[in-house]
């Protein structure tokens, strides 16, 4: 099949960055030129340079743009003219890619790299969007129609897309005391880290805690069997979901690789999330009986000691993961995204 230039957007948090890794590496194996464009900020620039690097013939763009808050916020008022002046660097930069197939994954970087392609650009090609969650996202309803596919890790026929290691091999250790892994991604550690250090000690007398407490969450280590990283490359975190019995995370699309490690999860929804689609998530797994669901709440504190007890006595949900067929279909994506 002869060589297309494919142009990868997604941006804003490491869930719509690192499920492209496997996307962009497998398309550049295959001889295709590939171009990513994600959001000109540190926690984008850390990602890249966490897992990217690996990839020389990667194009990476950064685009500086802004992102409309779903509360009021002083930001808003500034938010649309940095949008728009990013439509035409944008239009630029696209024109001189000049890409036969764009591939979405979500954030708010993805929303002017859309408009330039269908309204300020030559671009002539597909357009694919992949959507992470049950809920359909800005971005999903805003391509509509118009997209060539929507690809969703959620419905009849999913075909989920997250970072996972290729041919990792699922050994679970039978560790002297229960291991419990906690971190709440970029934009909800806060709570998760002061929910955990408040309740440490009585965590930490039947239980040995990771917290990643996030890079800018100063986080003191306040009992003996507490660890805390402030940042966990992707290949240790997903090693420290494998090697534990229990991970507390909130339900954006890190949740897809616990489960995929067969580990027991209980998922904490970000209330903040838009759609509250972190909540949605949630439910669908644990109506499924895959996770155990704690809403975020003045009940939260009270009812965390004894769901990790509830949760670590449930065989019933060991086994249900143990039977789960969730790794990412990167194959199946790119079969569509390749013949067109």
């Amino acid at each position: 099949m002869k060589p297309q230039t494919f142009l990868l957007v997604g941006g804003g948090t490491g869930g719509h960055i690192f499920p492209l890794y496997p996307l962009a590496k497998k398309l550049l194996q295959l001889g295709h030129q590939v171009h990513l464009i994600v959001n000109d900020s540190p926690l984008d620039k850390k990602v890249i340079d966490d897992k990217f690097t690996d990839l020389p013939t990667l194009k990476v763009h950064y685009l500086r743009t802004h992102k409309i808050d779903y509360h009021l916020s002083l930001r808003n008022f500034v938010a649309p003219f940095k949008i728009i002046s990013s439509f035409f660097r944008t239009k630029n930069l696209i024109n001189k890619i000049n890409p036969q197939v764009a591939f979405f994954k979500g954030g708010f970087v993805g929303f002017p790299v859309l408009v330039a392609l269908k309204y300020l650009s030559s671009f002539k090609g597909k357009t694919y969007l992949h959507d992470s969650d049950i809920s359909p996202g800005a971005l999903t309803k805003f391509i509509g129609k118009s997209a060539d596919k929507i690809f969703t890790n959620f419905g009849e026929n999913p075909t989920p897309l997250f970072y996972w290691p290729e041919n990792l091999k699922i050994t679970k250790p039978e560790n002297p005391i229960p291991k419990i892994l906690i971190f709440g991604g970029s934009q909800g550690a806060q709570f998760l880290n002061n929910l955990i250090v408040q309740n440490s000690k009585s965590l930490t007398q039947k239980h040995h805690i990771t917290l990643v407490a996030g890079p800018k969450n100063k986080v003191k280590k306040n009992a003996q069997n507490l660890t805390v990283h402030h940042f966990m490359p992707q290949e240790d975190l997903i090693k420290a979901m494998i090697e534990s019995d229990l991970v507390i995370c909130r339900s954006g699309a890190s949740m897809f690789q616990v489960l995929a490690a067969q580990t027991r999860c209980i998922a904490v929804p970000l209330p903040s999330s838009a759609r509250n689609h972190q909540l949605h998530n949630a439910q669908y797994f644990a109506d499924k009986g895959l996770c155990y669901l704690l809403e975020q709440n003045t009940e939260t504190d009270s009812k965390l000691l004894p769901t990790i007890t509830q949760i670590l006595e449930d065989k019933n949900l060991q086994q249900k993961l143990e039977h789960y067929q969730g790794l990412p279909q990167i194959d199946e994506i790119i079969n569509v995204i390749i013949k067109n």
